[in-house]
């Protein structure tokens, strides 16, 4: 839809001034000197996904930070915490606090992260990908181990995909991302969260009638939760993307049995997820650890 012509430069108007709060500078460039634009400031952004220690210098437009930033929505304090141990078991080193404070986005983290483990890429072992498909196919099918392939669709392997994911990780020892709950699961855990704190506070205050009321949908929410199949991670549909998946998550057992661990990136994004509410697809060098550092860039 066309917009009206007199609201175009009103509307431009507010967006150059919005840039120059954000630090955008004038452009001096050739023929653009005076025109009223404005050159975004310059950012360093990674080159690929597979390759993330390799940056280029582009020019963003700082909007961006109002309209397109992430987070992992951690925690401030107890969530960055286990992520920071996690990743110090991981790599086998120690980060300083005055170095965690620091890191306001997963690309410094992954920054941090390359200064500590330079040798890290250098690694020889066998393939992990291979290791930890095998100990899975034997999992599931030790008798019958050629109907096991990576694109096999992994609801033809269990109905239930909690049942599926816990019985895996029991069998084989190996952390596998964490399974959801189904719309109705979710909704009988915040069901059980109201029924026990209103139990409890109709028992302090003698209501007993409400306090039985309260019990019994709390009992009916944990029936809810205790039966939810759940459902796969998003973007985990066959036993190949299981492996993917699982392959960072398991980087130290790896290099404990001899395997090869995955690369840096792909390991901070695995253990990312799994303490915040993206998937590792999601996470770019960009992305906030929390809101609280979001909050602190879009003010600054």
């Amino acid at each position: 839809m066309a917009l009206p012509s007199p609201w175009i430069p009103e509307f431009a108007g507010k967006r150059w001034r919005l840039l120059a709060t954000l630090g955008a500078r004038p452009s001096t460039a050739s023929g653009s000197a005076g025109d009223g634009s404005f050159a975004p400031p310059l950012e360093k952004i990674h080159v690929s996904e597979n390759d993330p220690k390799t940056v280029v210098a582009r020019h963003i437009d700082p909007l961006h930070i109002l309209l397109m930033a992430d987070t992992l929505d951690l925690d401030p304090e107890w969530g960055a915490i286990d992520l920071i141990e996690e990743l110090e078991a991981t790599f086998g080193f120690k980060i300083q606090d005055e170095e965690a404070e620091r890191c306001c986005t997963v690309g410094d983290v992954y920054d941090l992260i390359c200064a500590h483990t330079a040798e890290w890429d250098d690694q020889e072992g066998l393939c992990g990908s291979s290791m930890v498909f095998y100990r899975l196919r034997r999992a599931l099918r030790p008798d019958d181990k050629r109907s096991i392939t990576p694109s096999t669709p992994l609801a033809l392997l269990a109905p239930s995909p909690s049942k599926l994911m816990d019985g895996l990780s029991k069998r084989t020892g190996l952390r596998l991302p964490l399974h959801t709950l189904t719309g109705l699961g979710a909704i009988g855990a915040v069901l059980l969260l109201a029924g026990i704190v209103l139990t409890v506070v109709a028992s302090f205050n003698a209501h007993w009638g409400f306090a039985g009321a309260s019990a019994c949908v709390a009992m009916i929410a944990l029936i809810l939760v205790w039966r939810d199949p759940s459902r796969f991670p998003k973007g985990i549909q066959t036993l190949g993307d299981l492996v993917n998946r699982a392959v960072p998550l398991n980087s130290k057992l790896l290099k404990e049995l001899g395997g090869r661990p995955a690369d840096r990136w792909s390991i901070l994004t695995s253990l990312s997820a799994e303490h915040g509410k993206l998937e590792p697809a999601g996470i770019s060098p960009e992305t906030y650890l929390h809101k609280k550092s979001l909050d602190e860039a879009r003010a600054a």
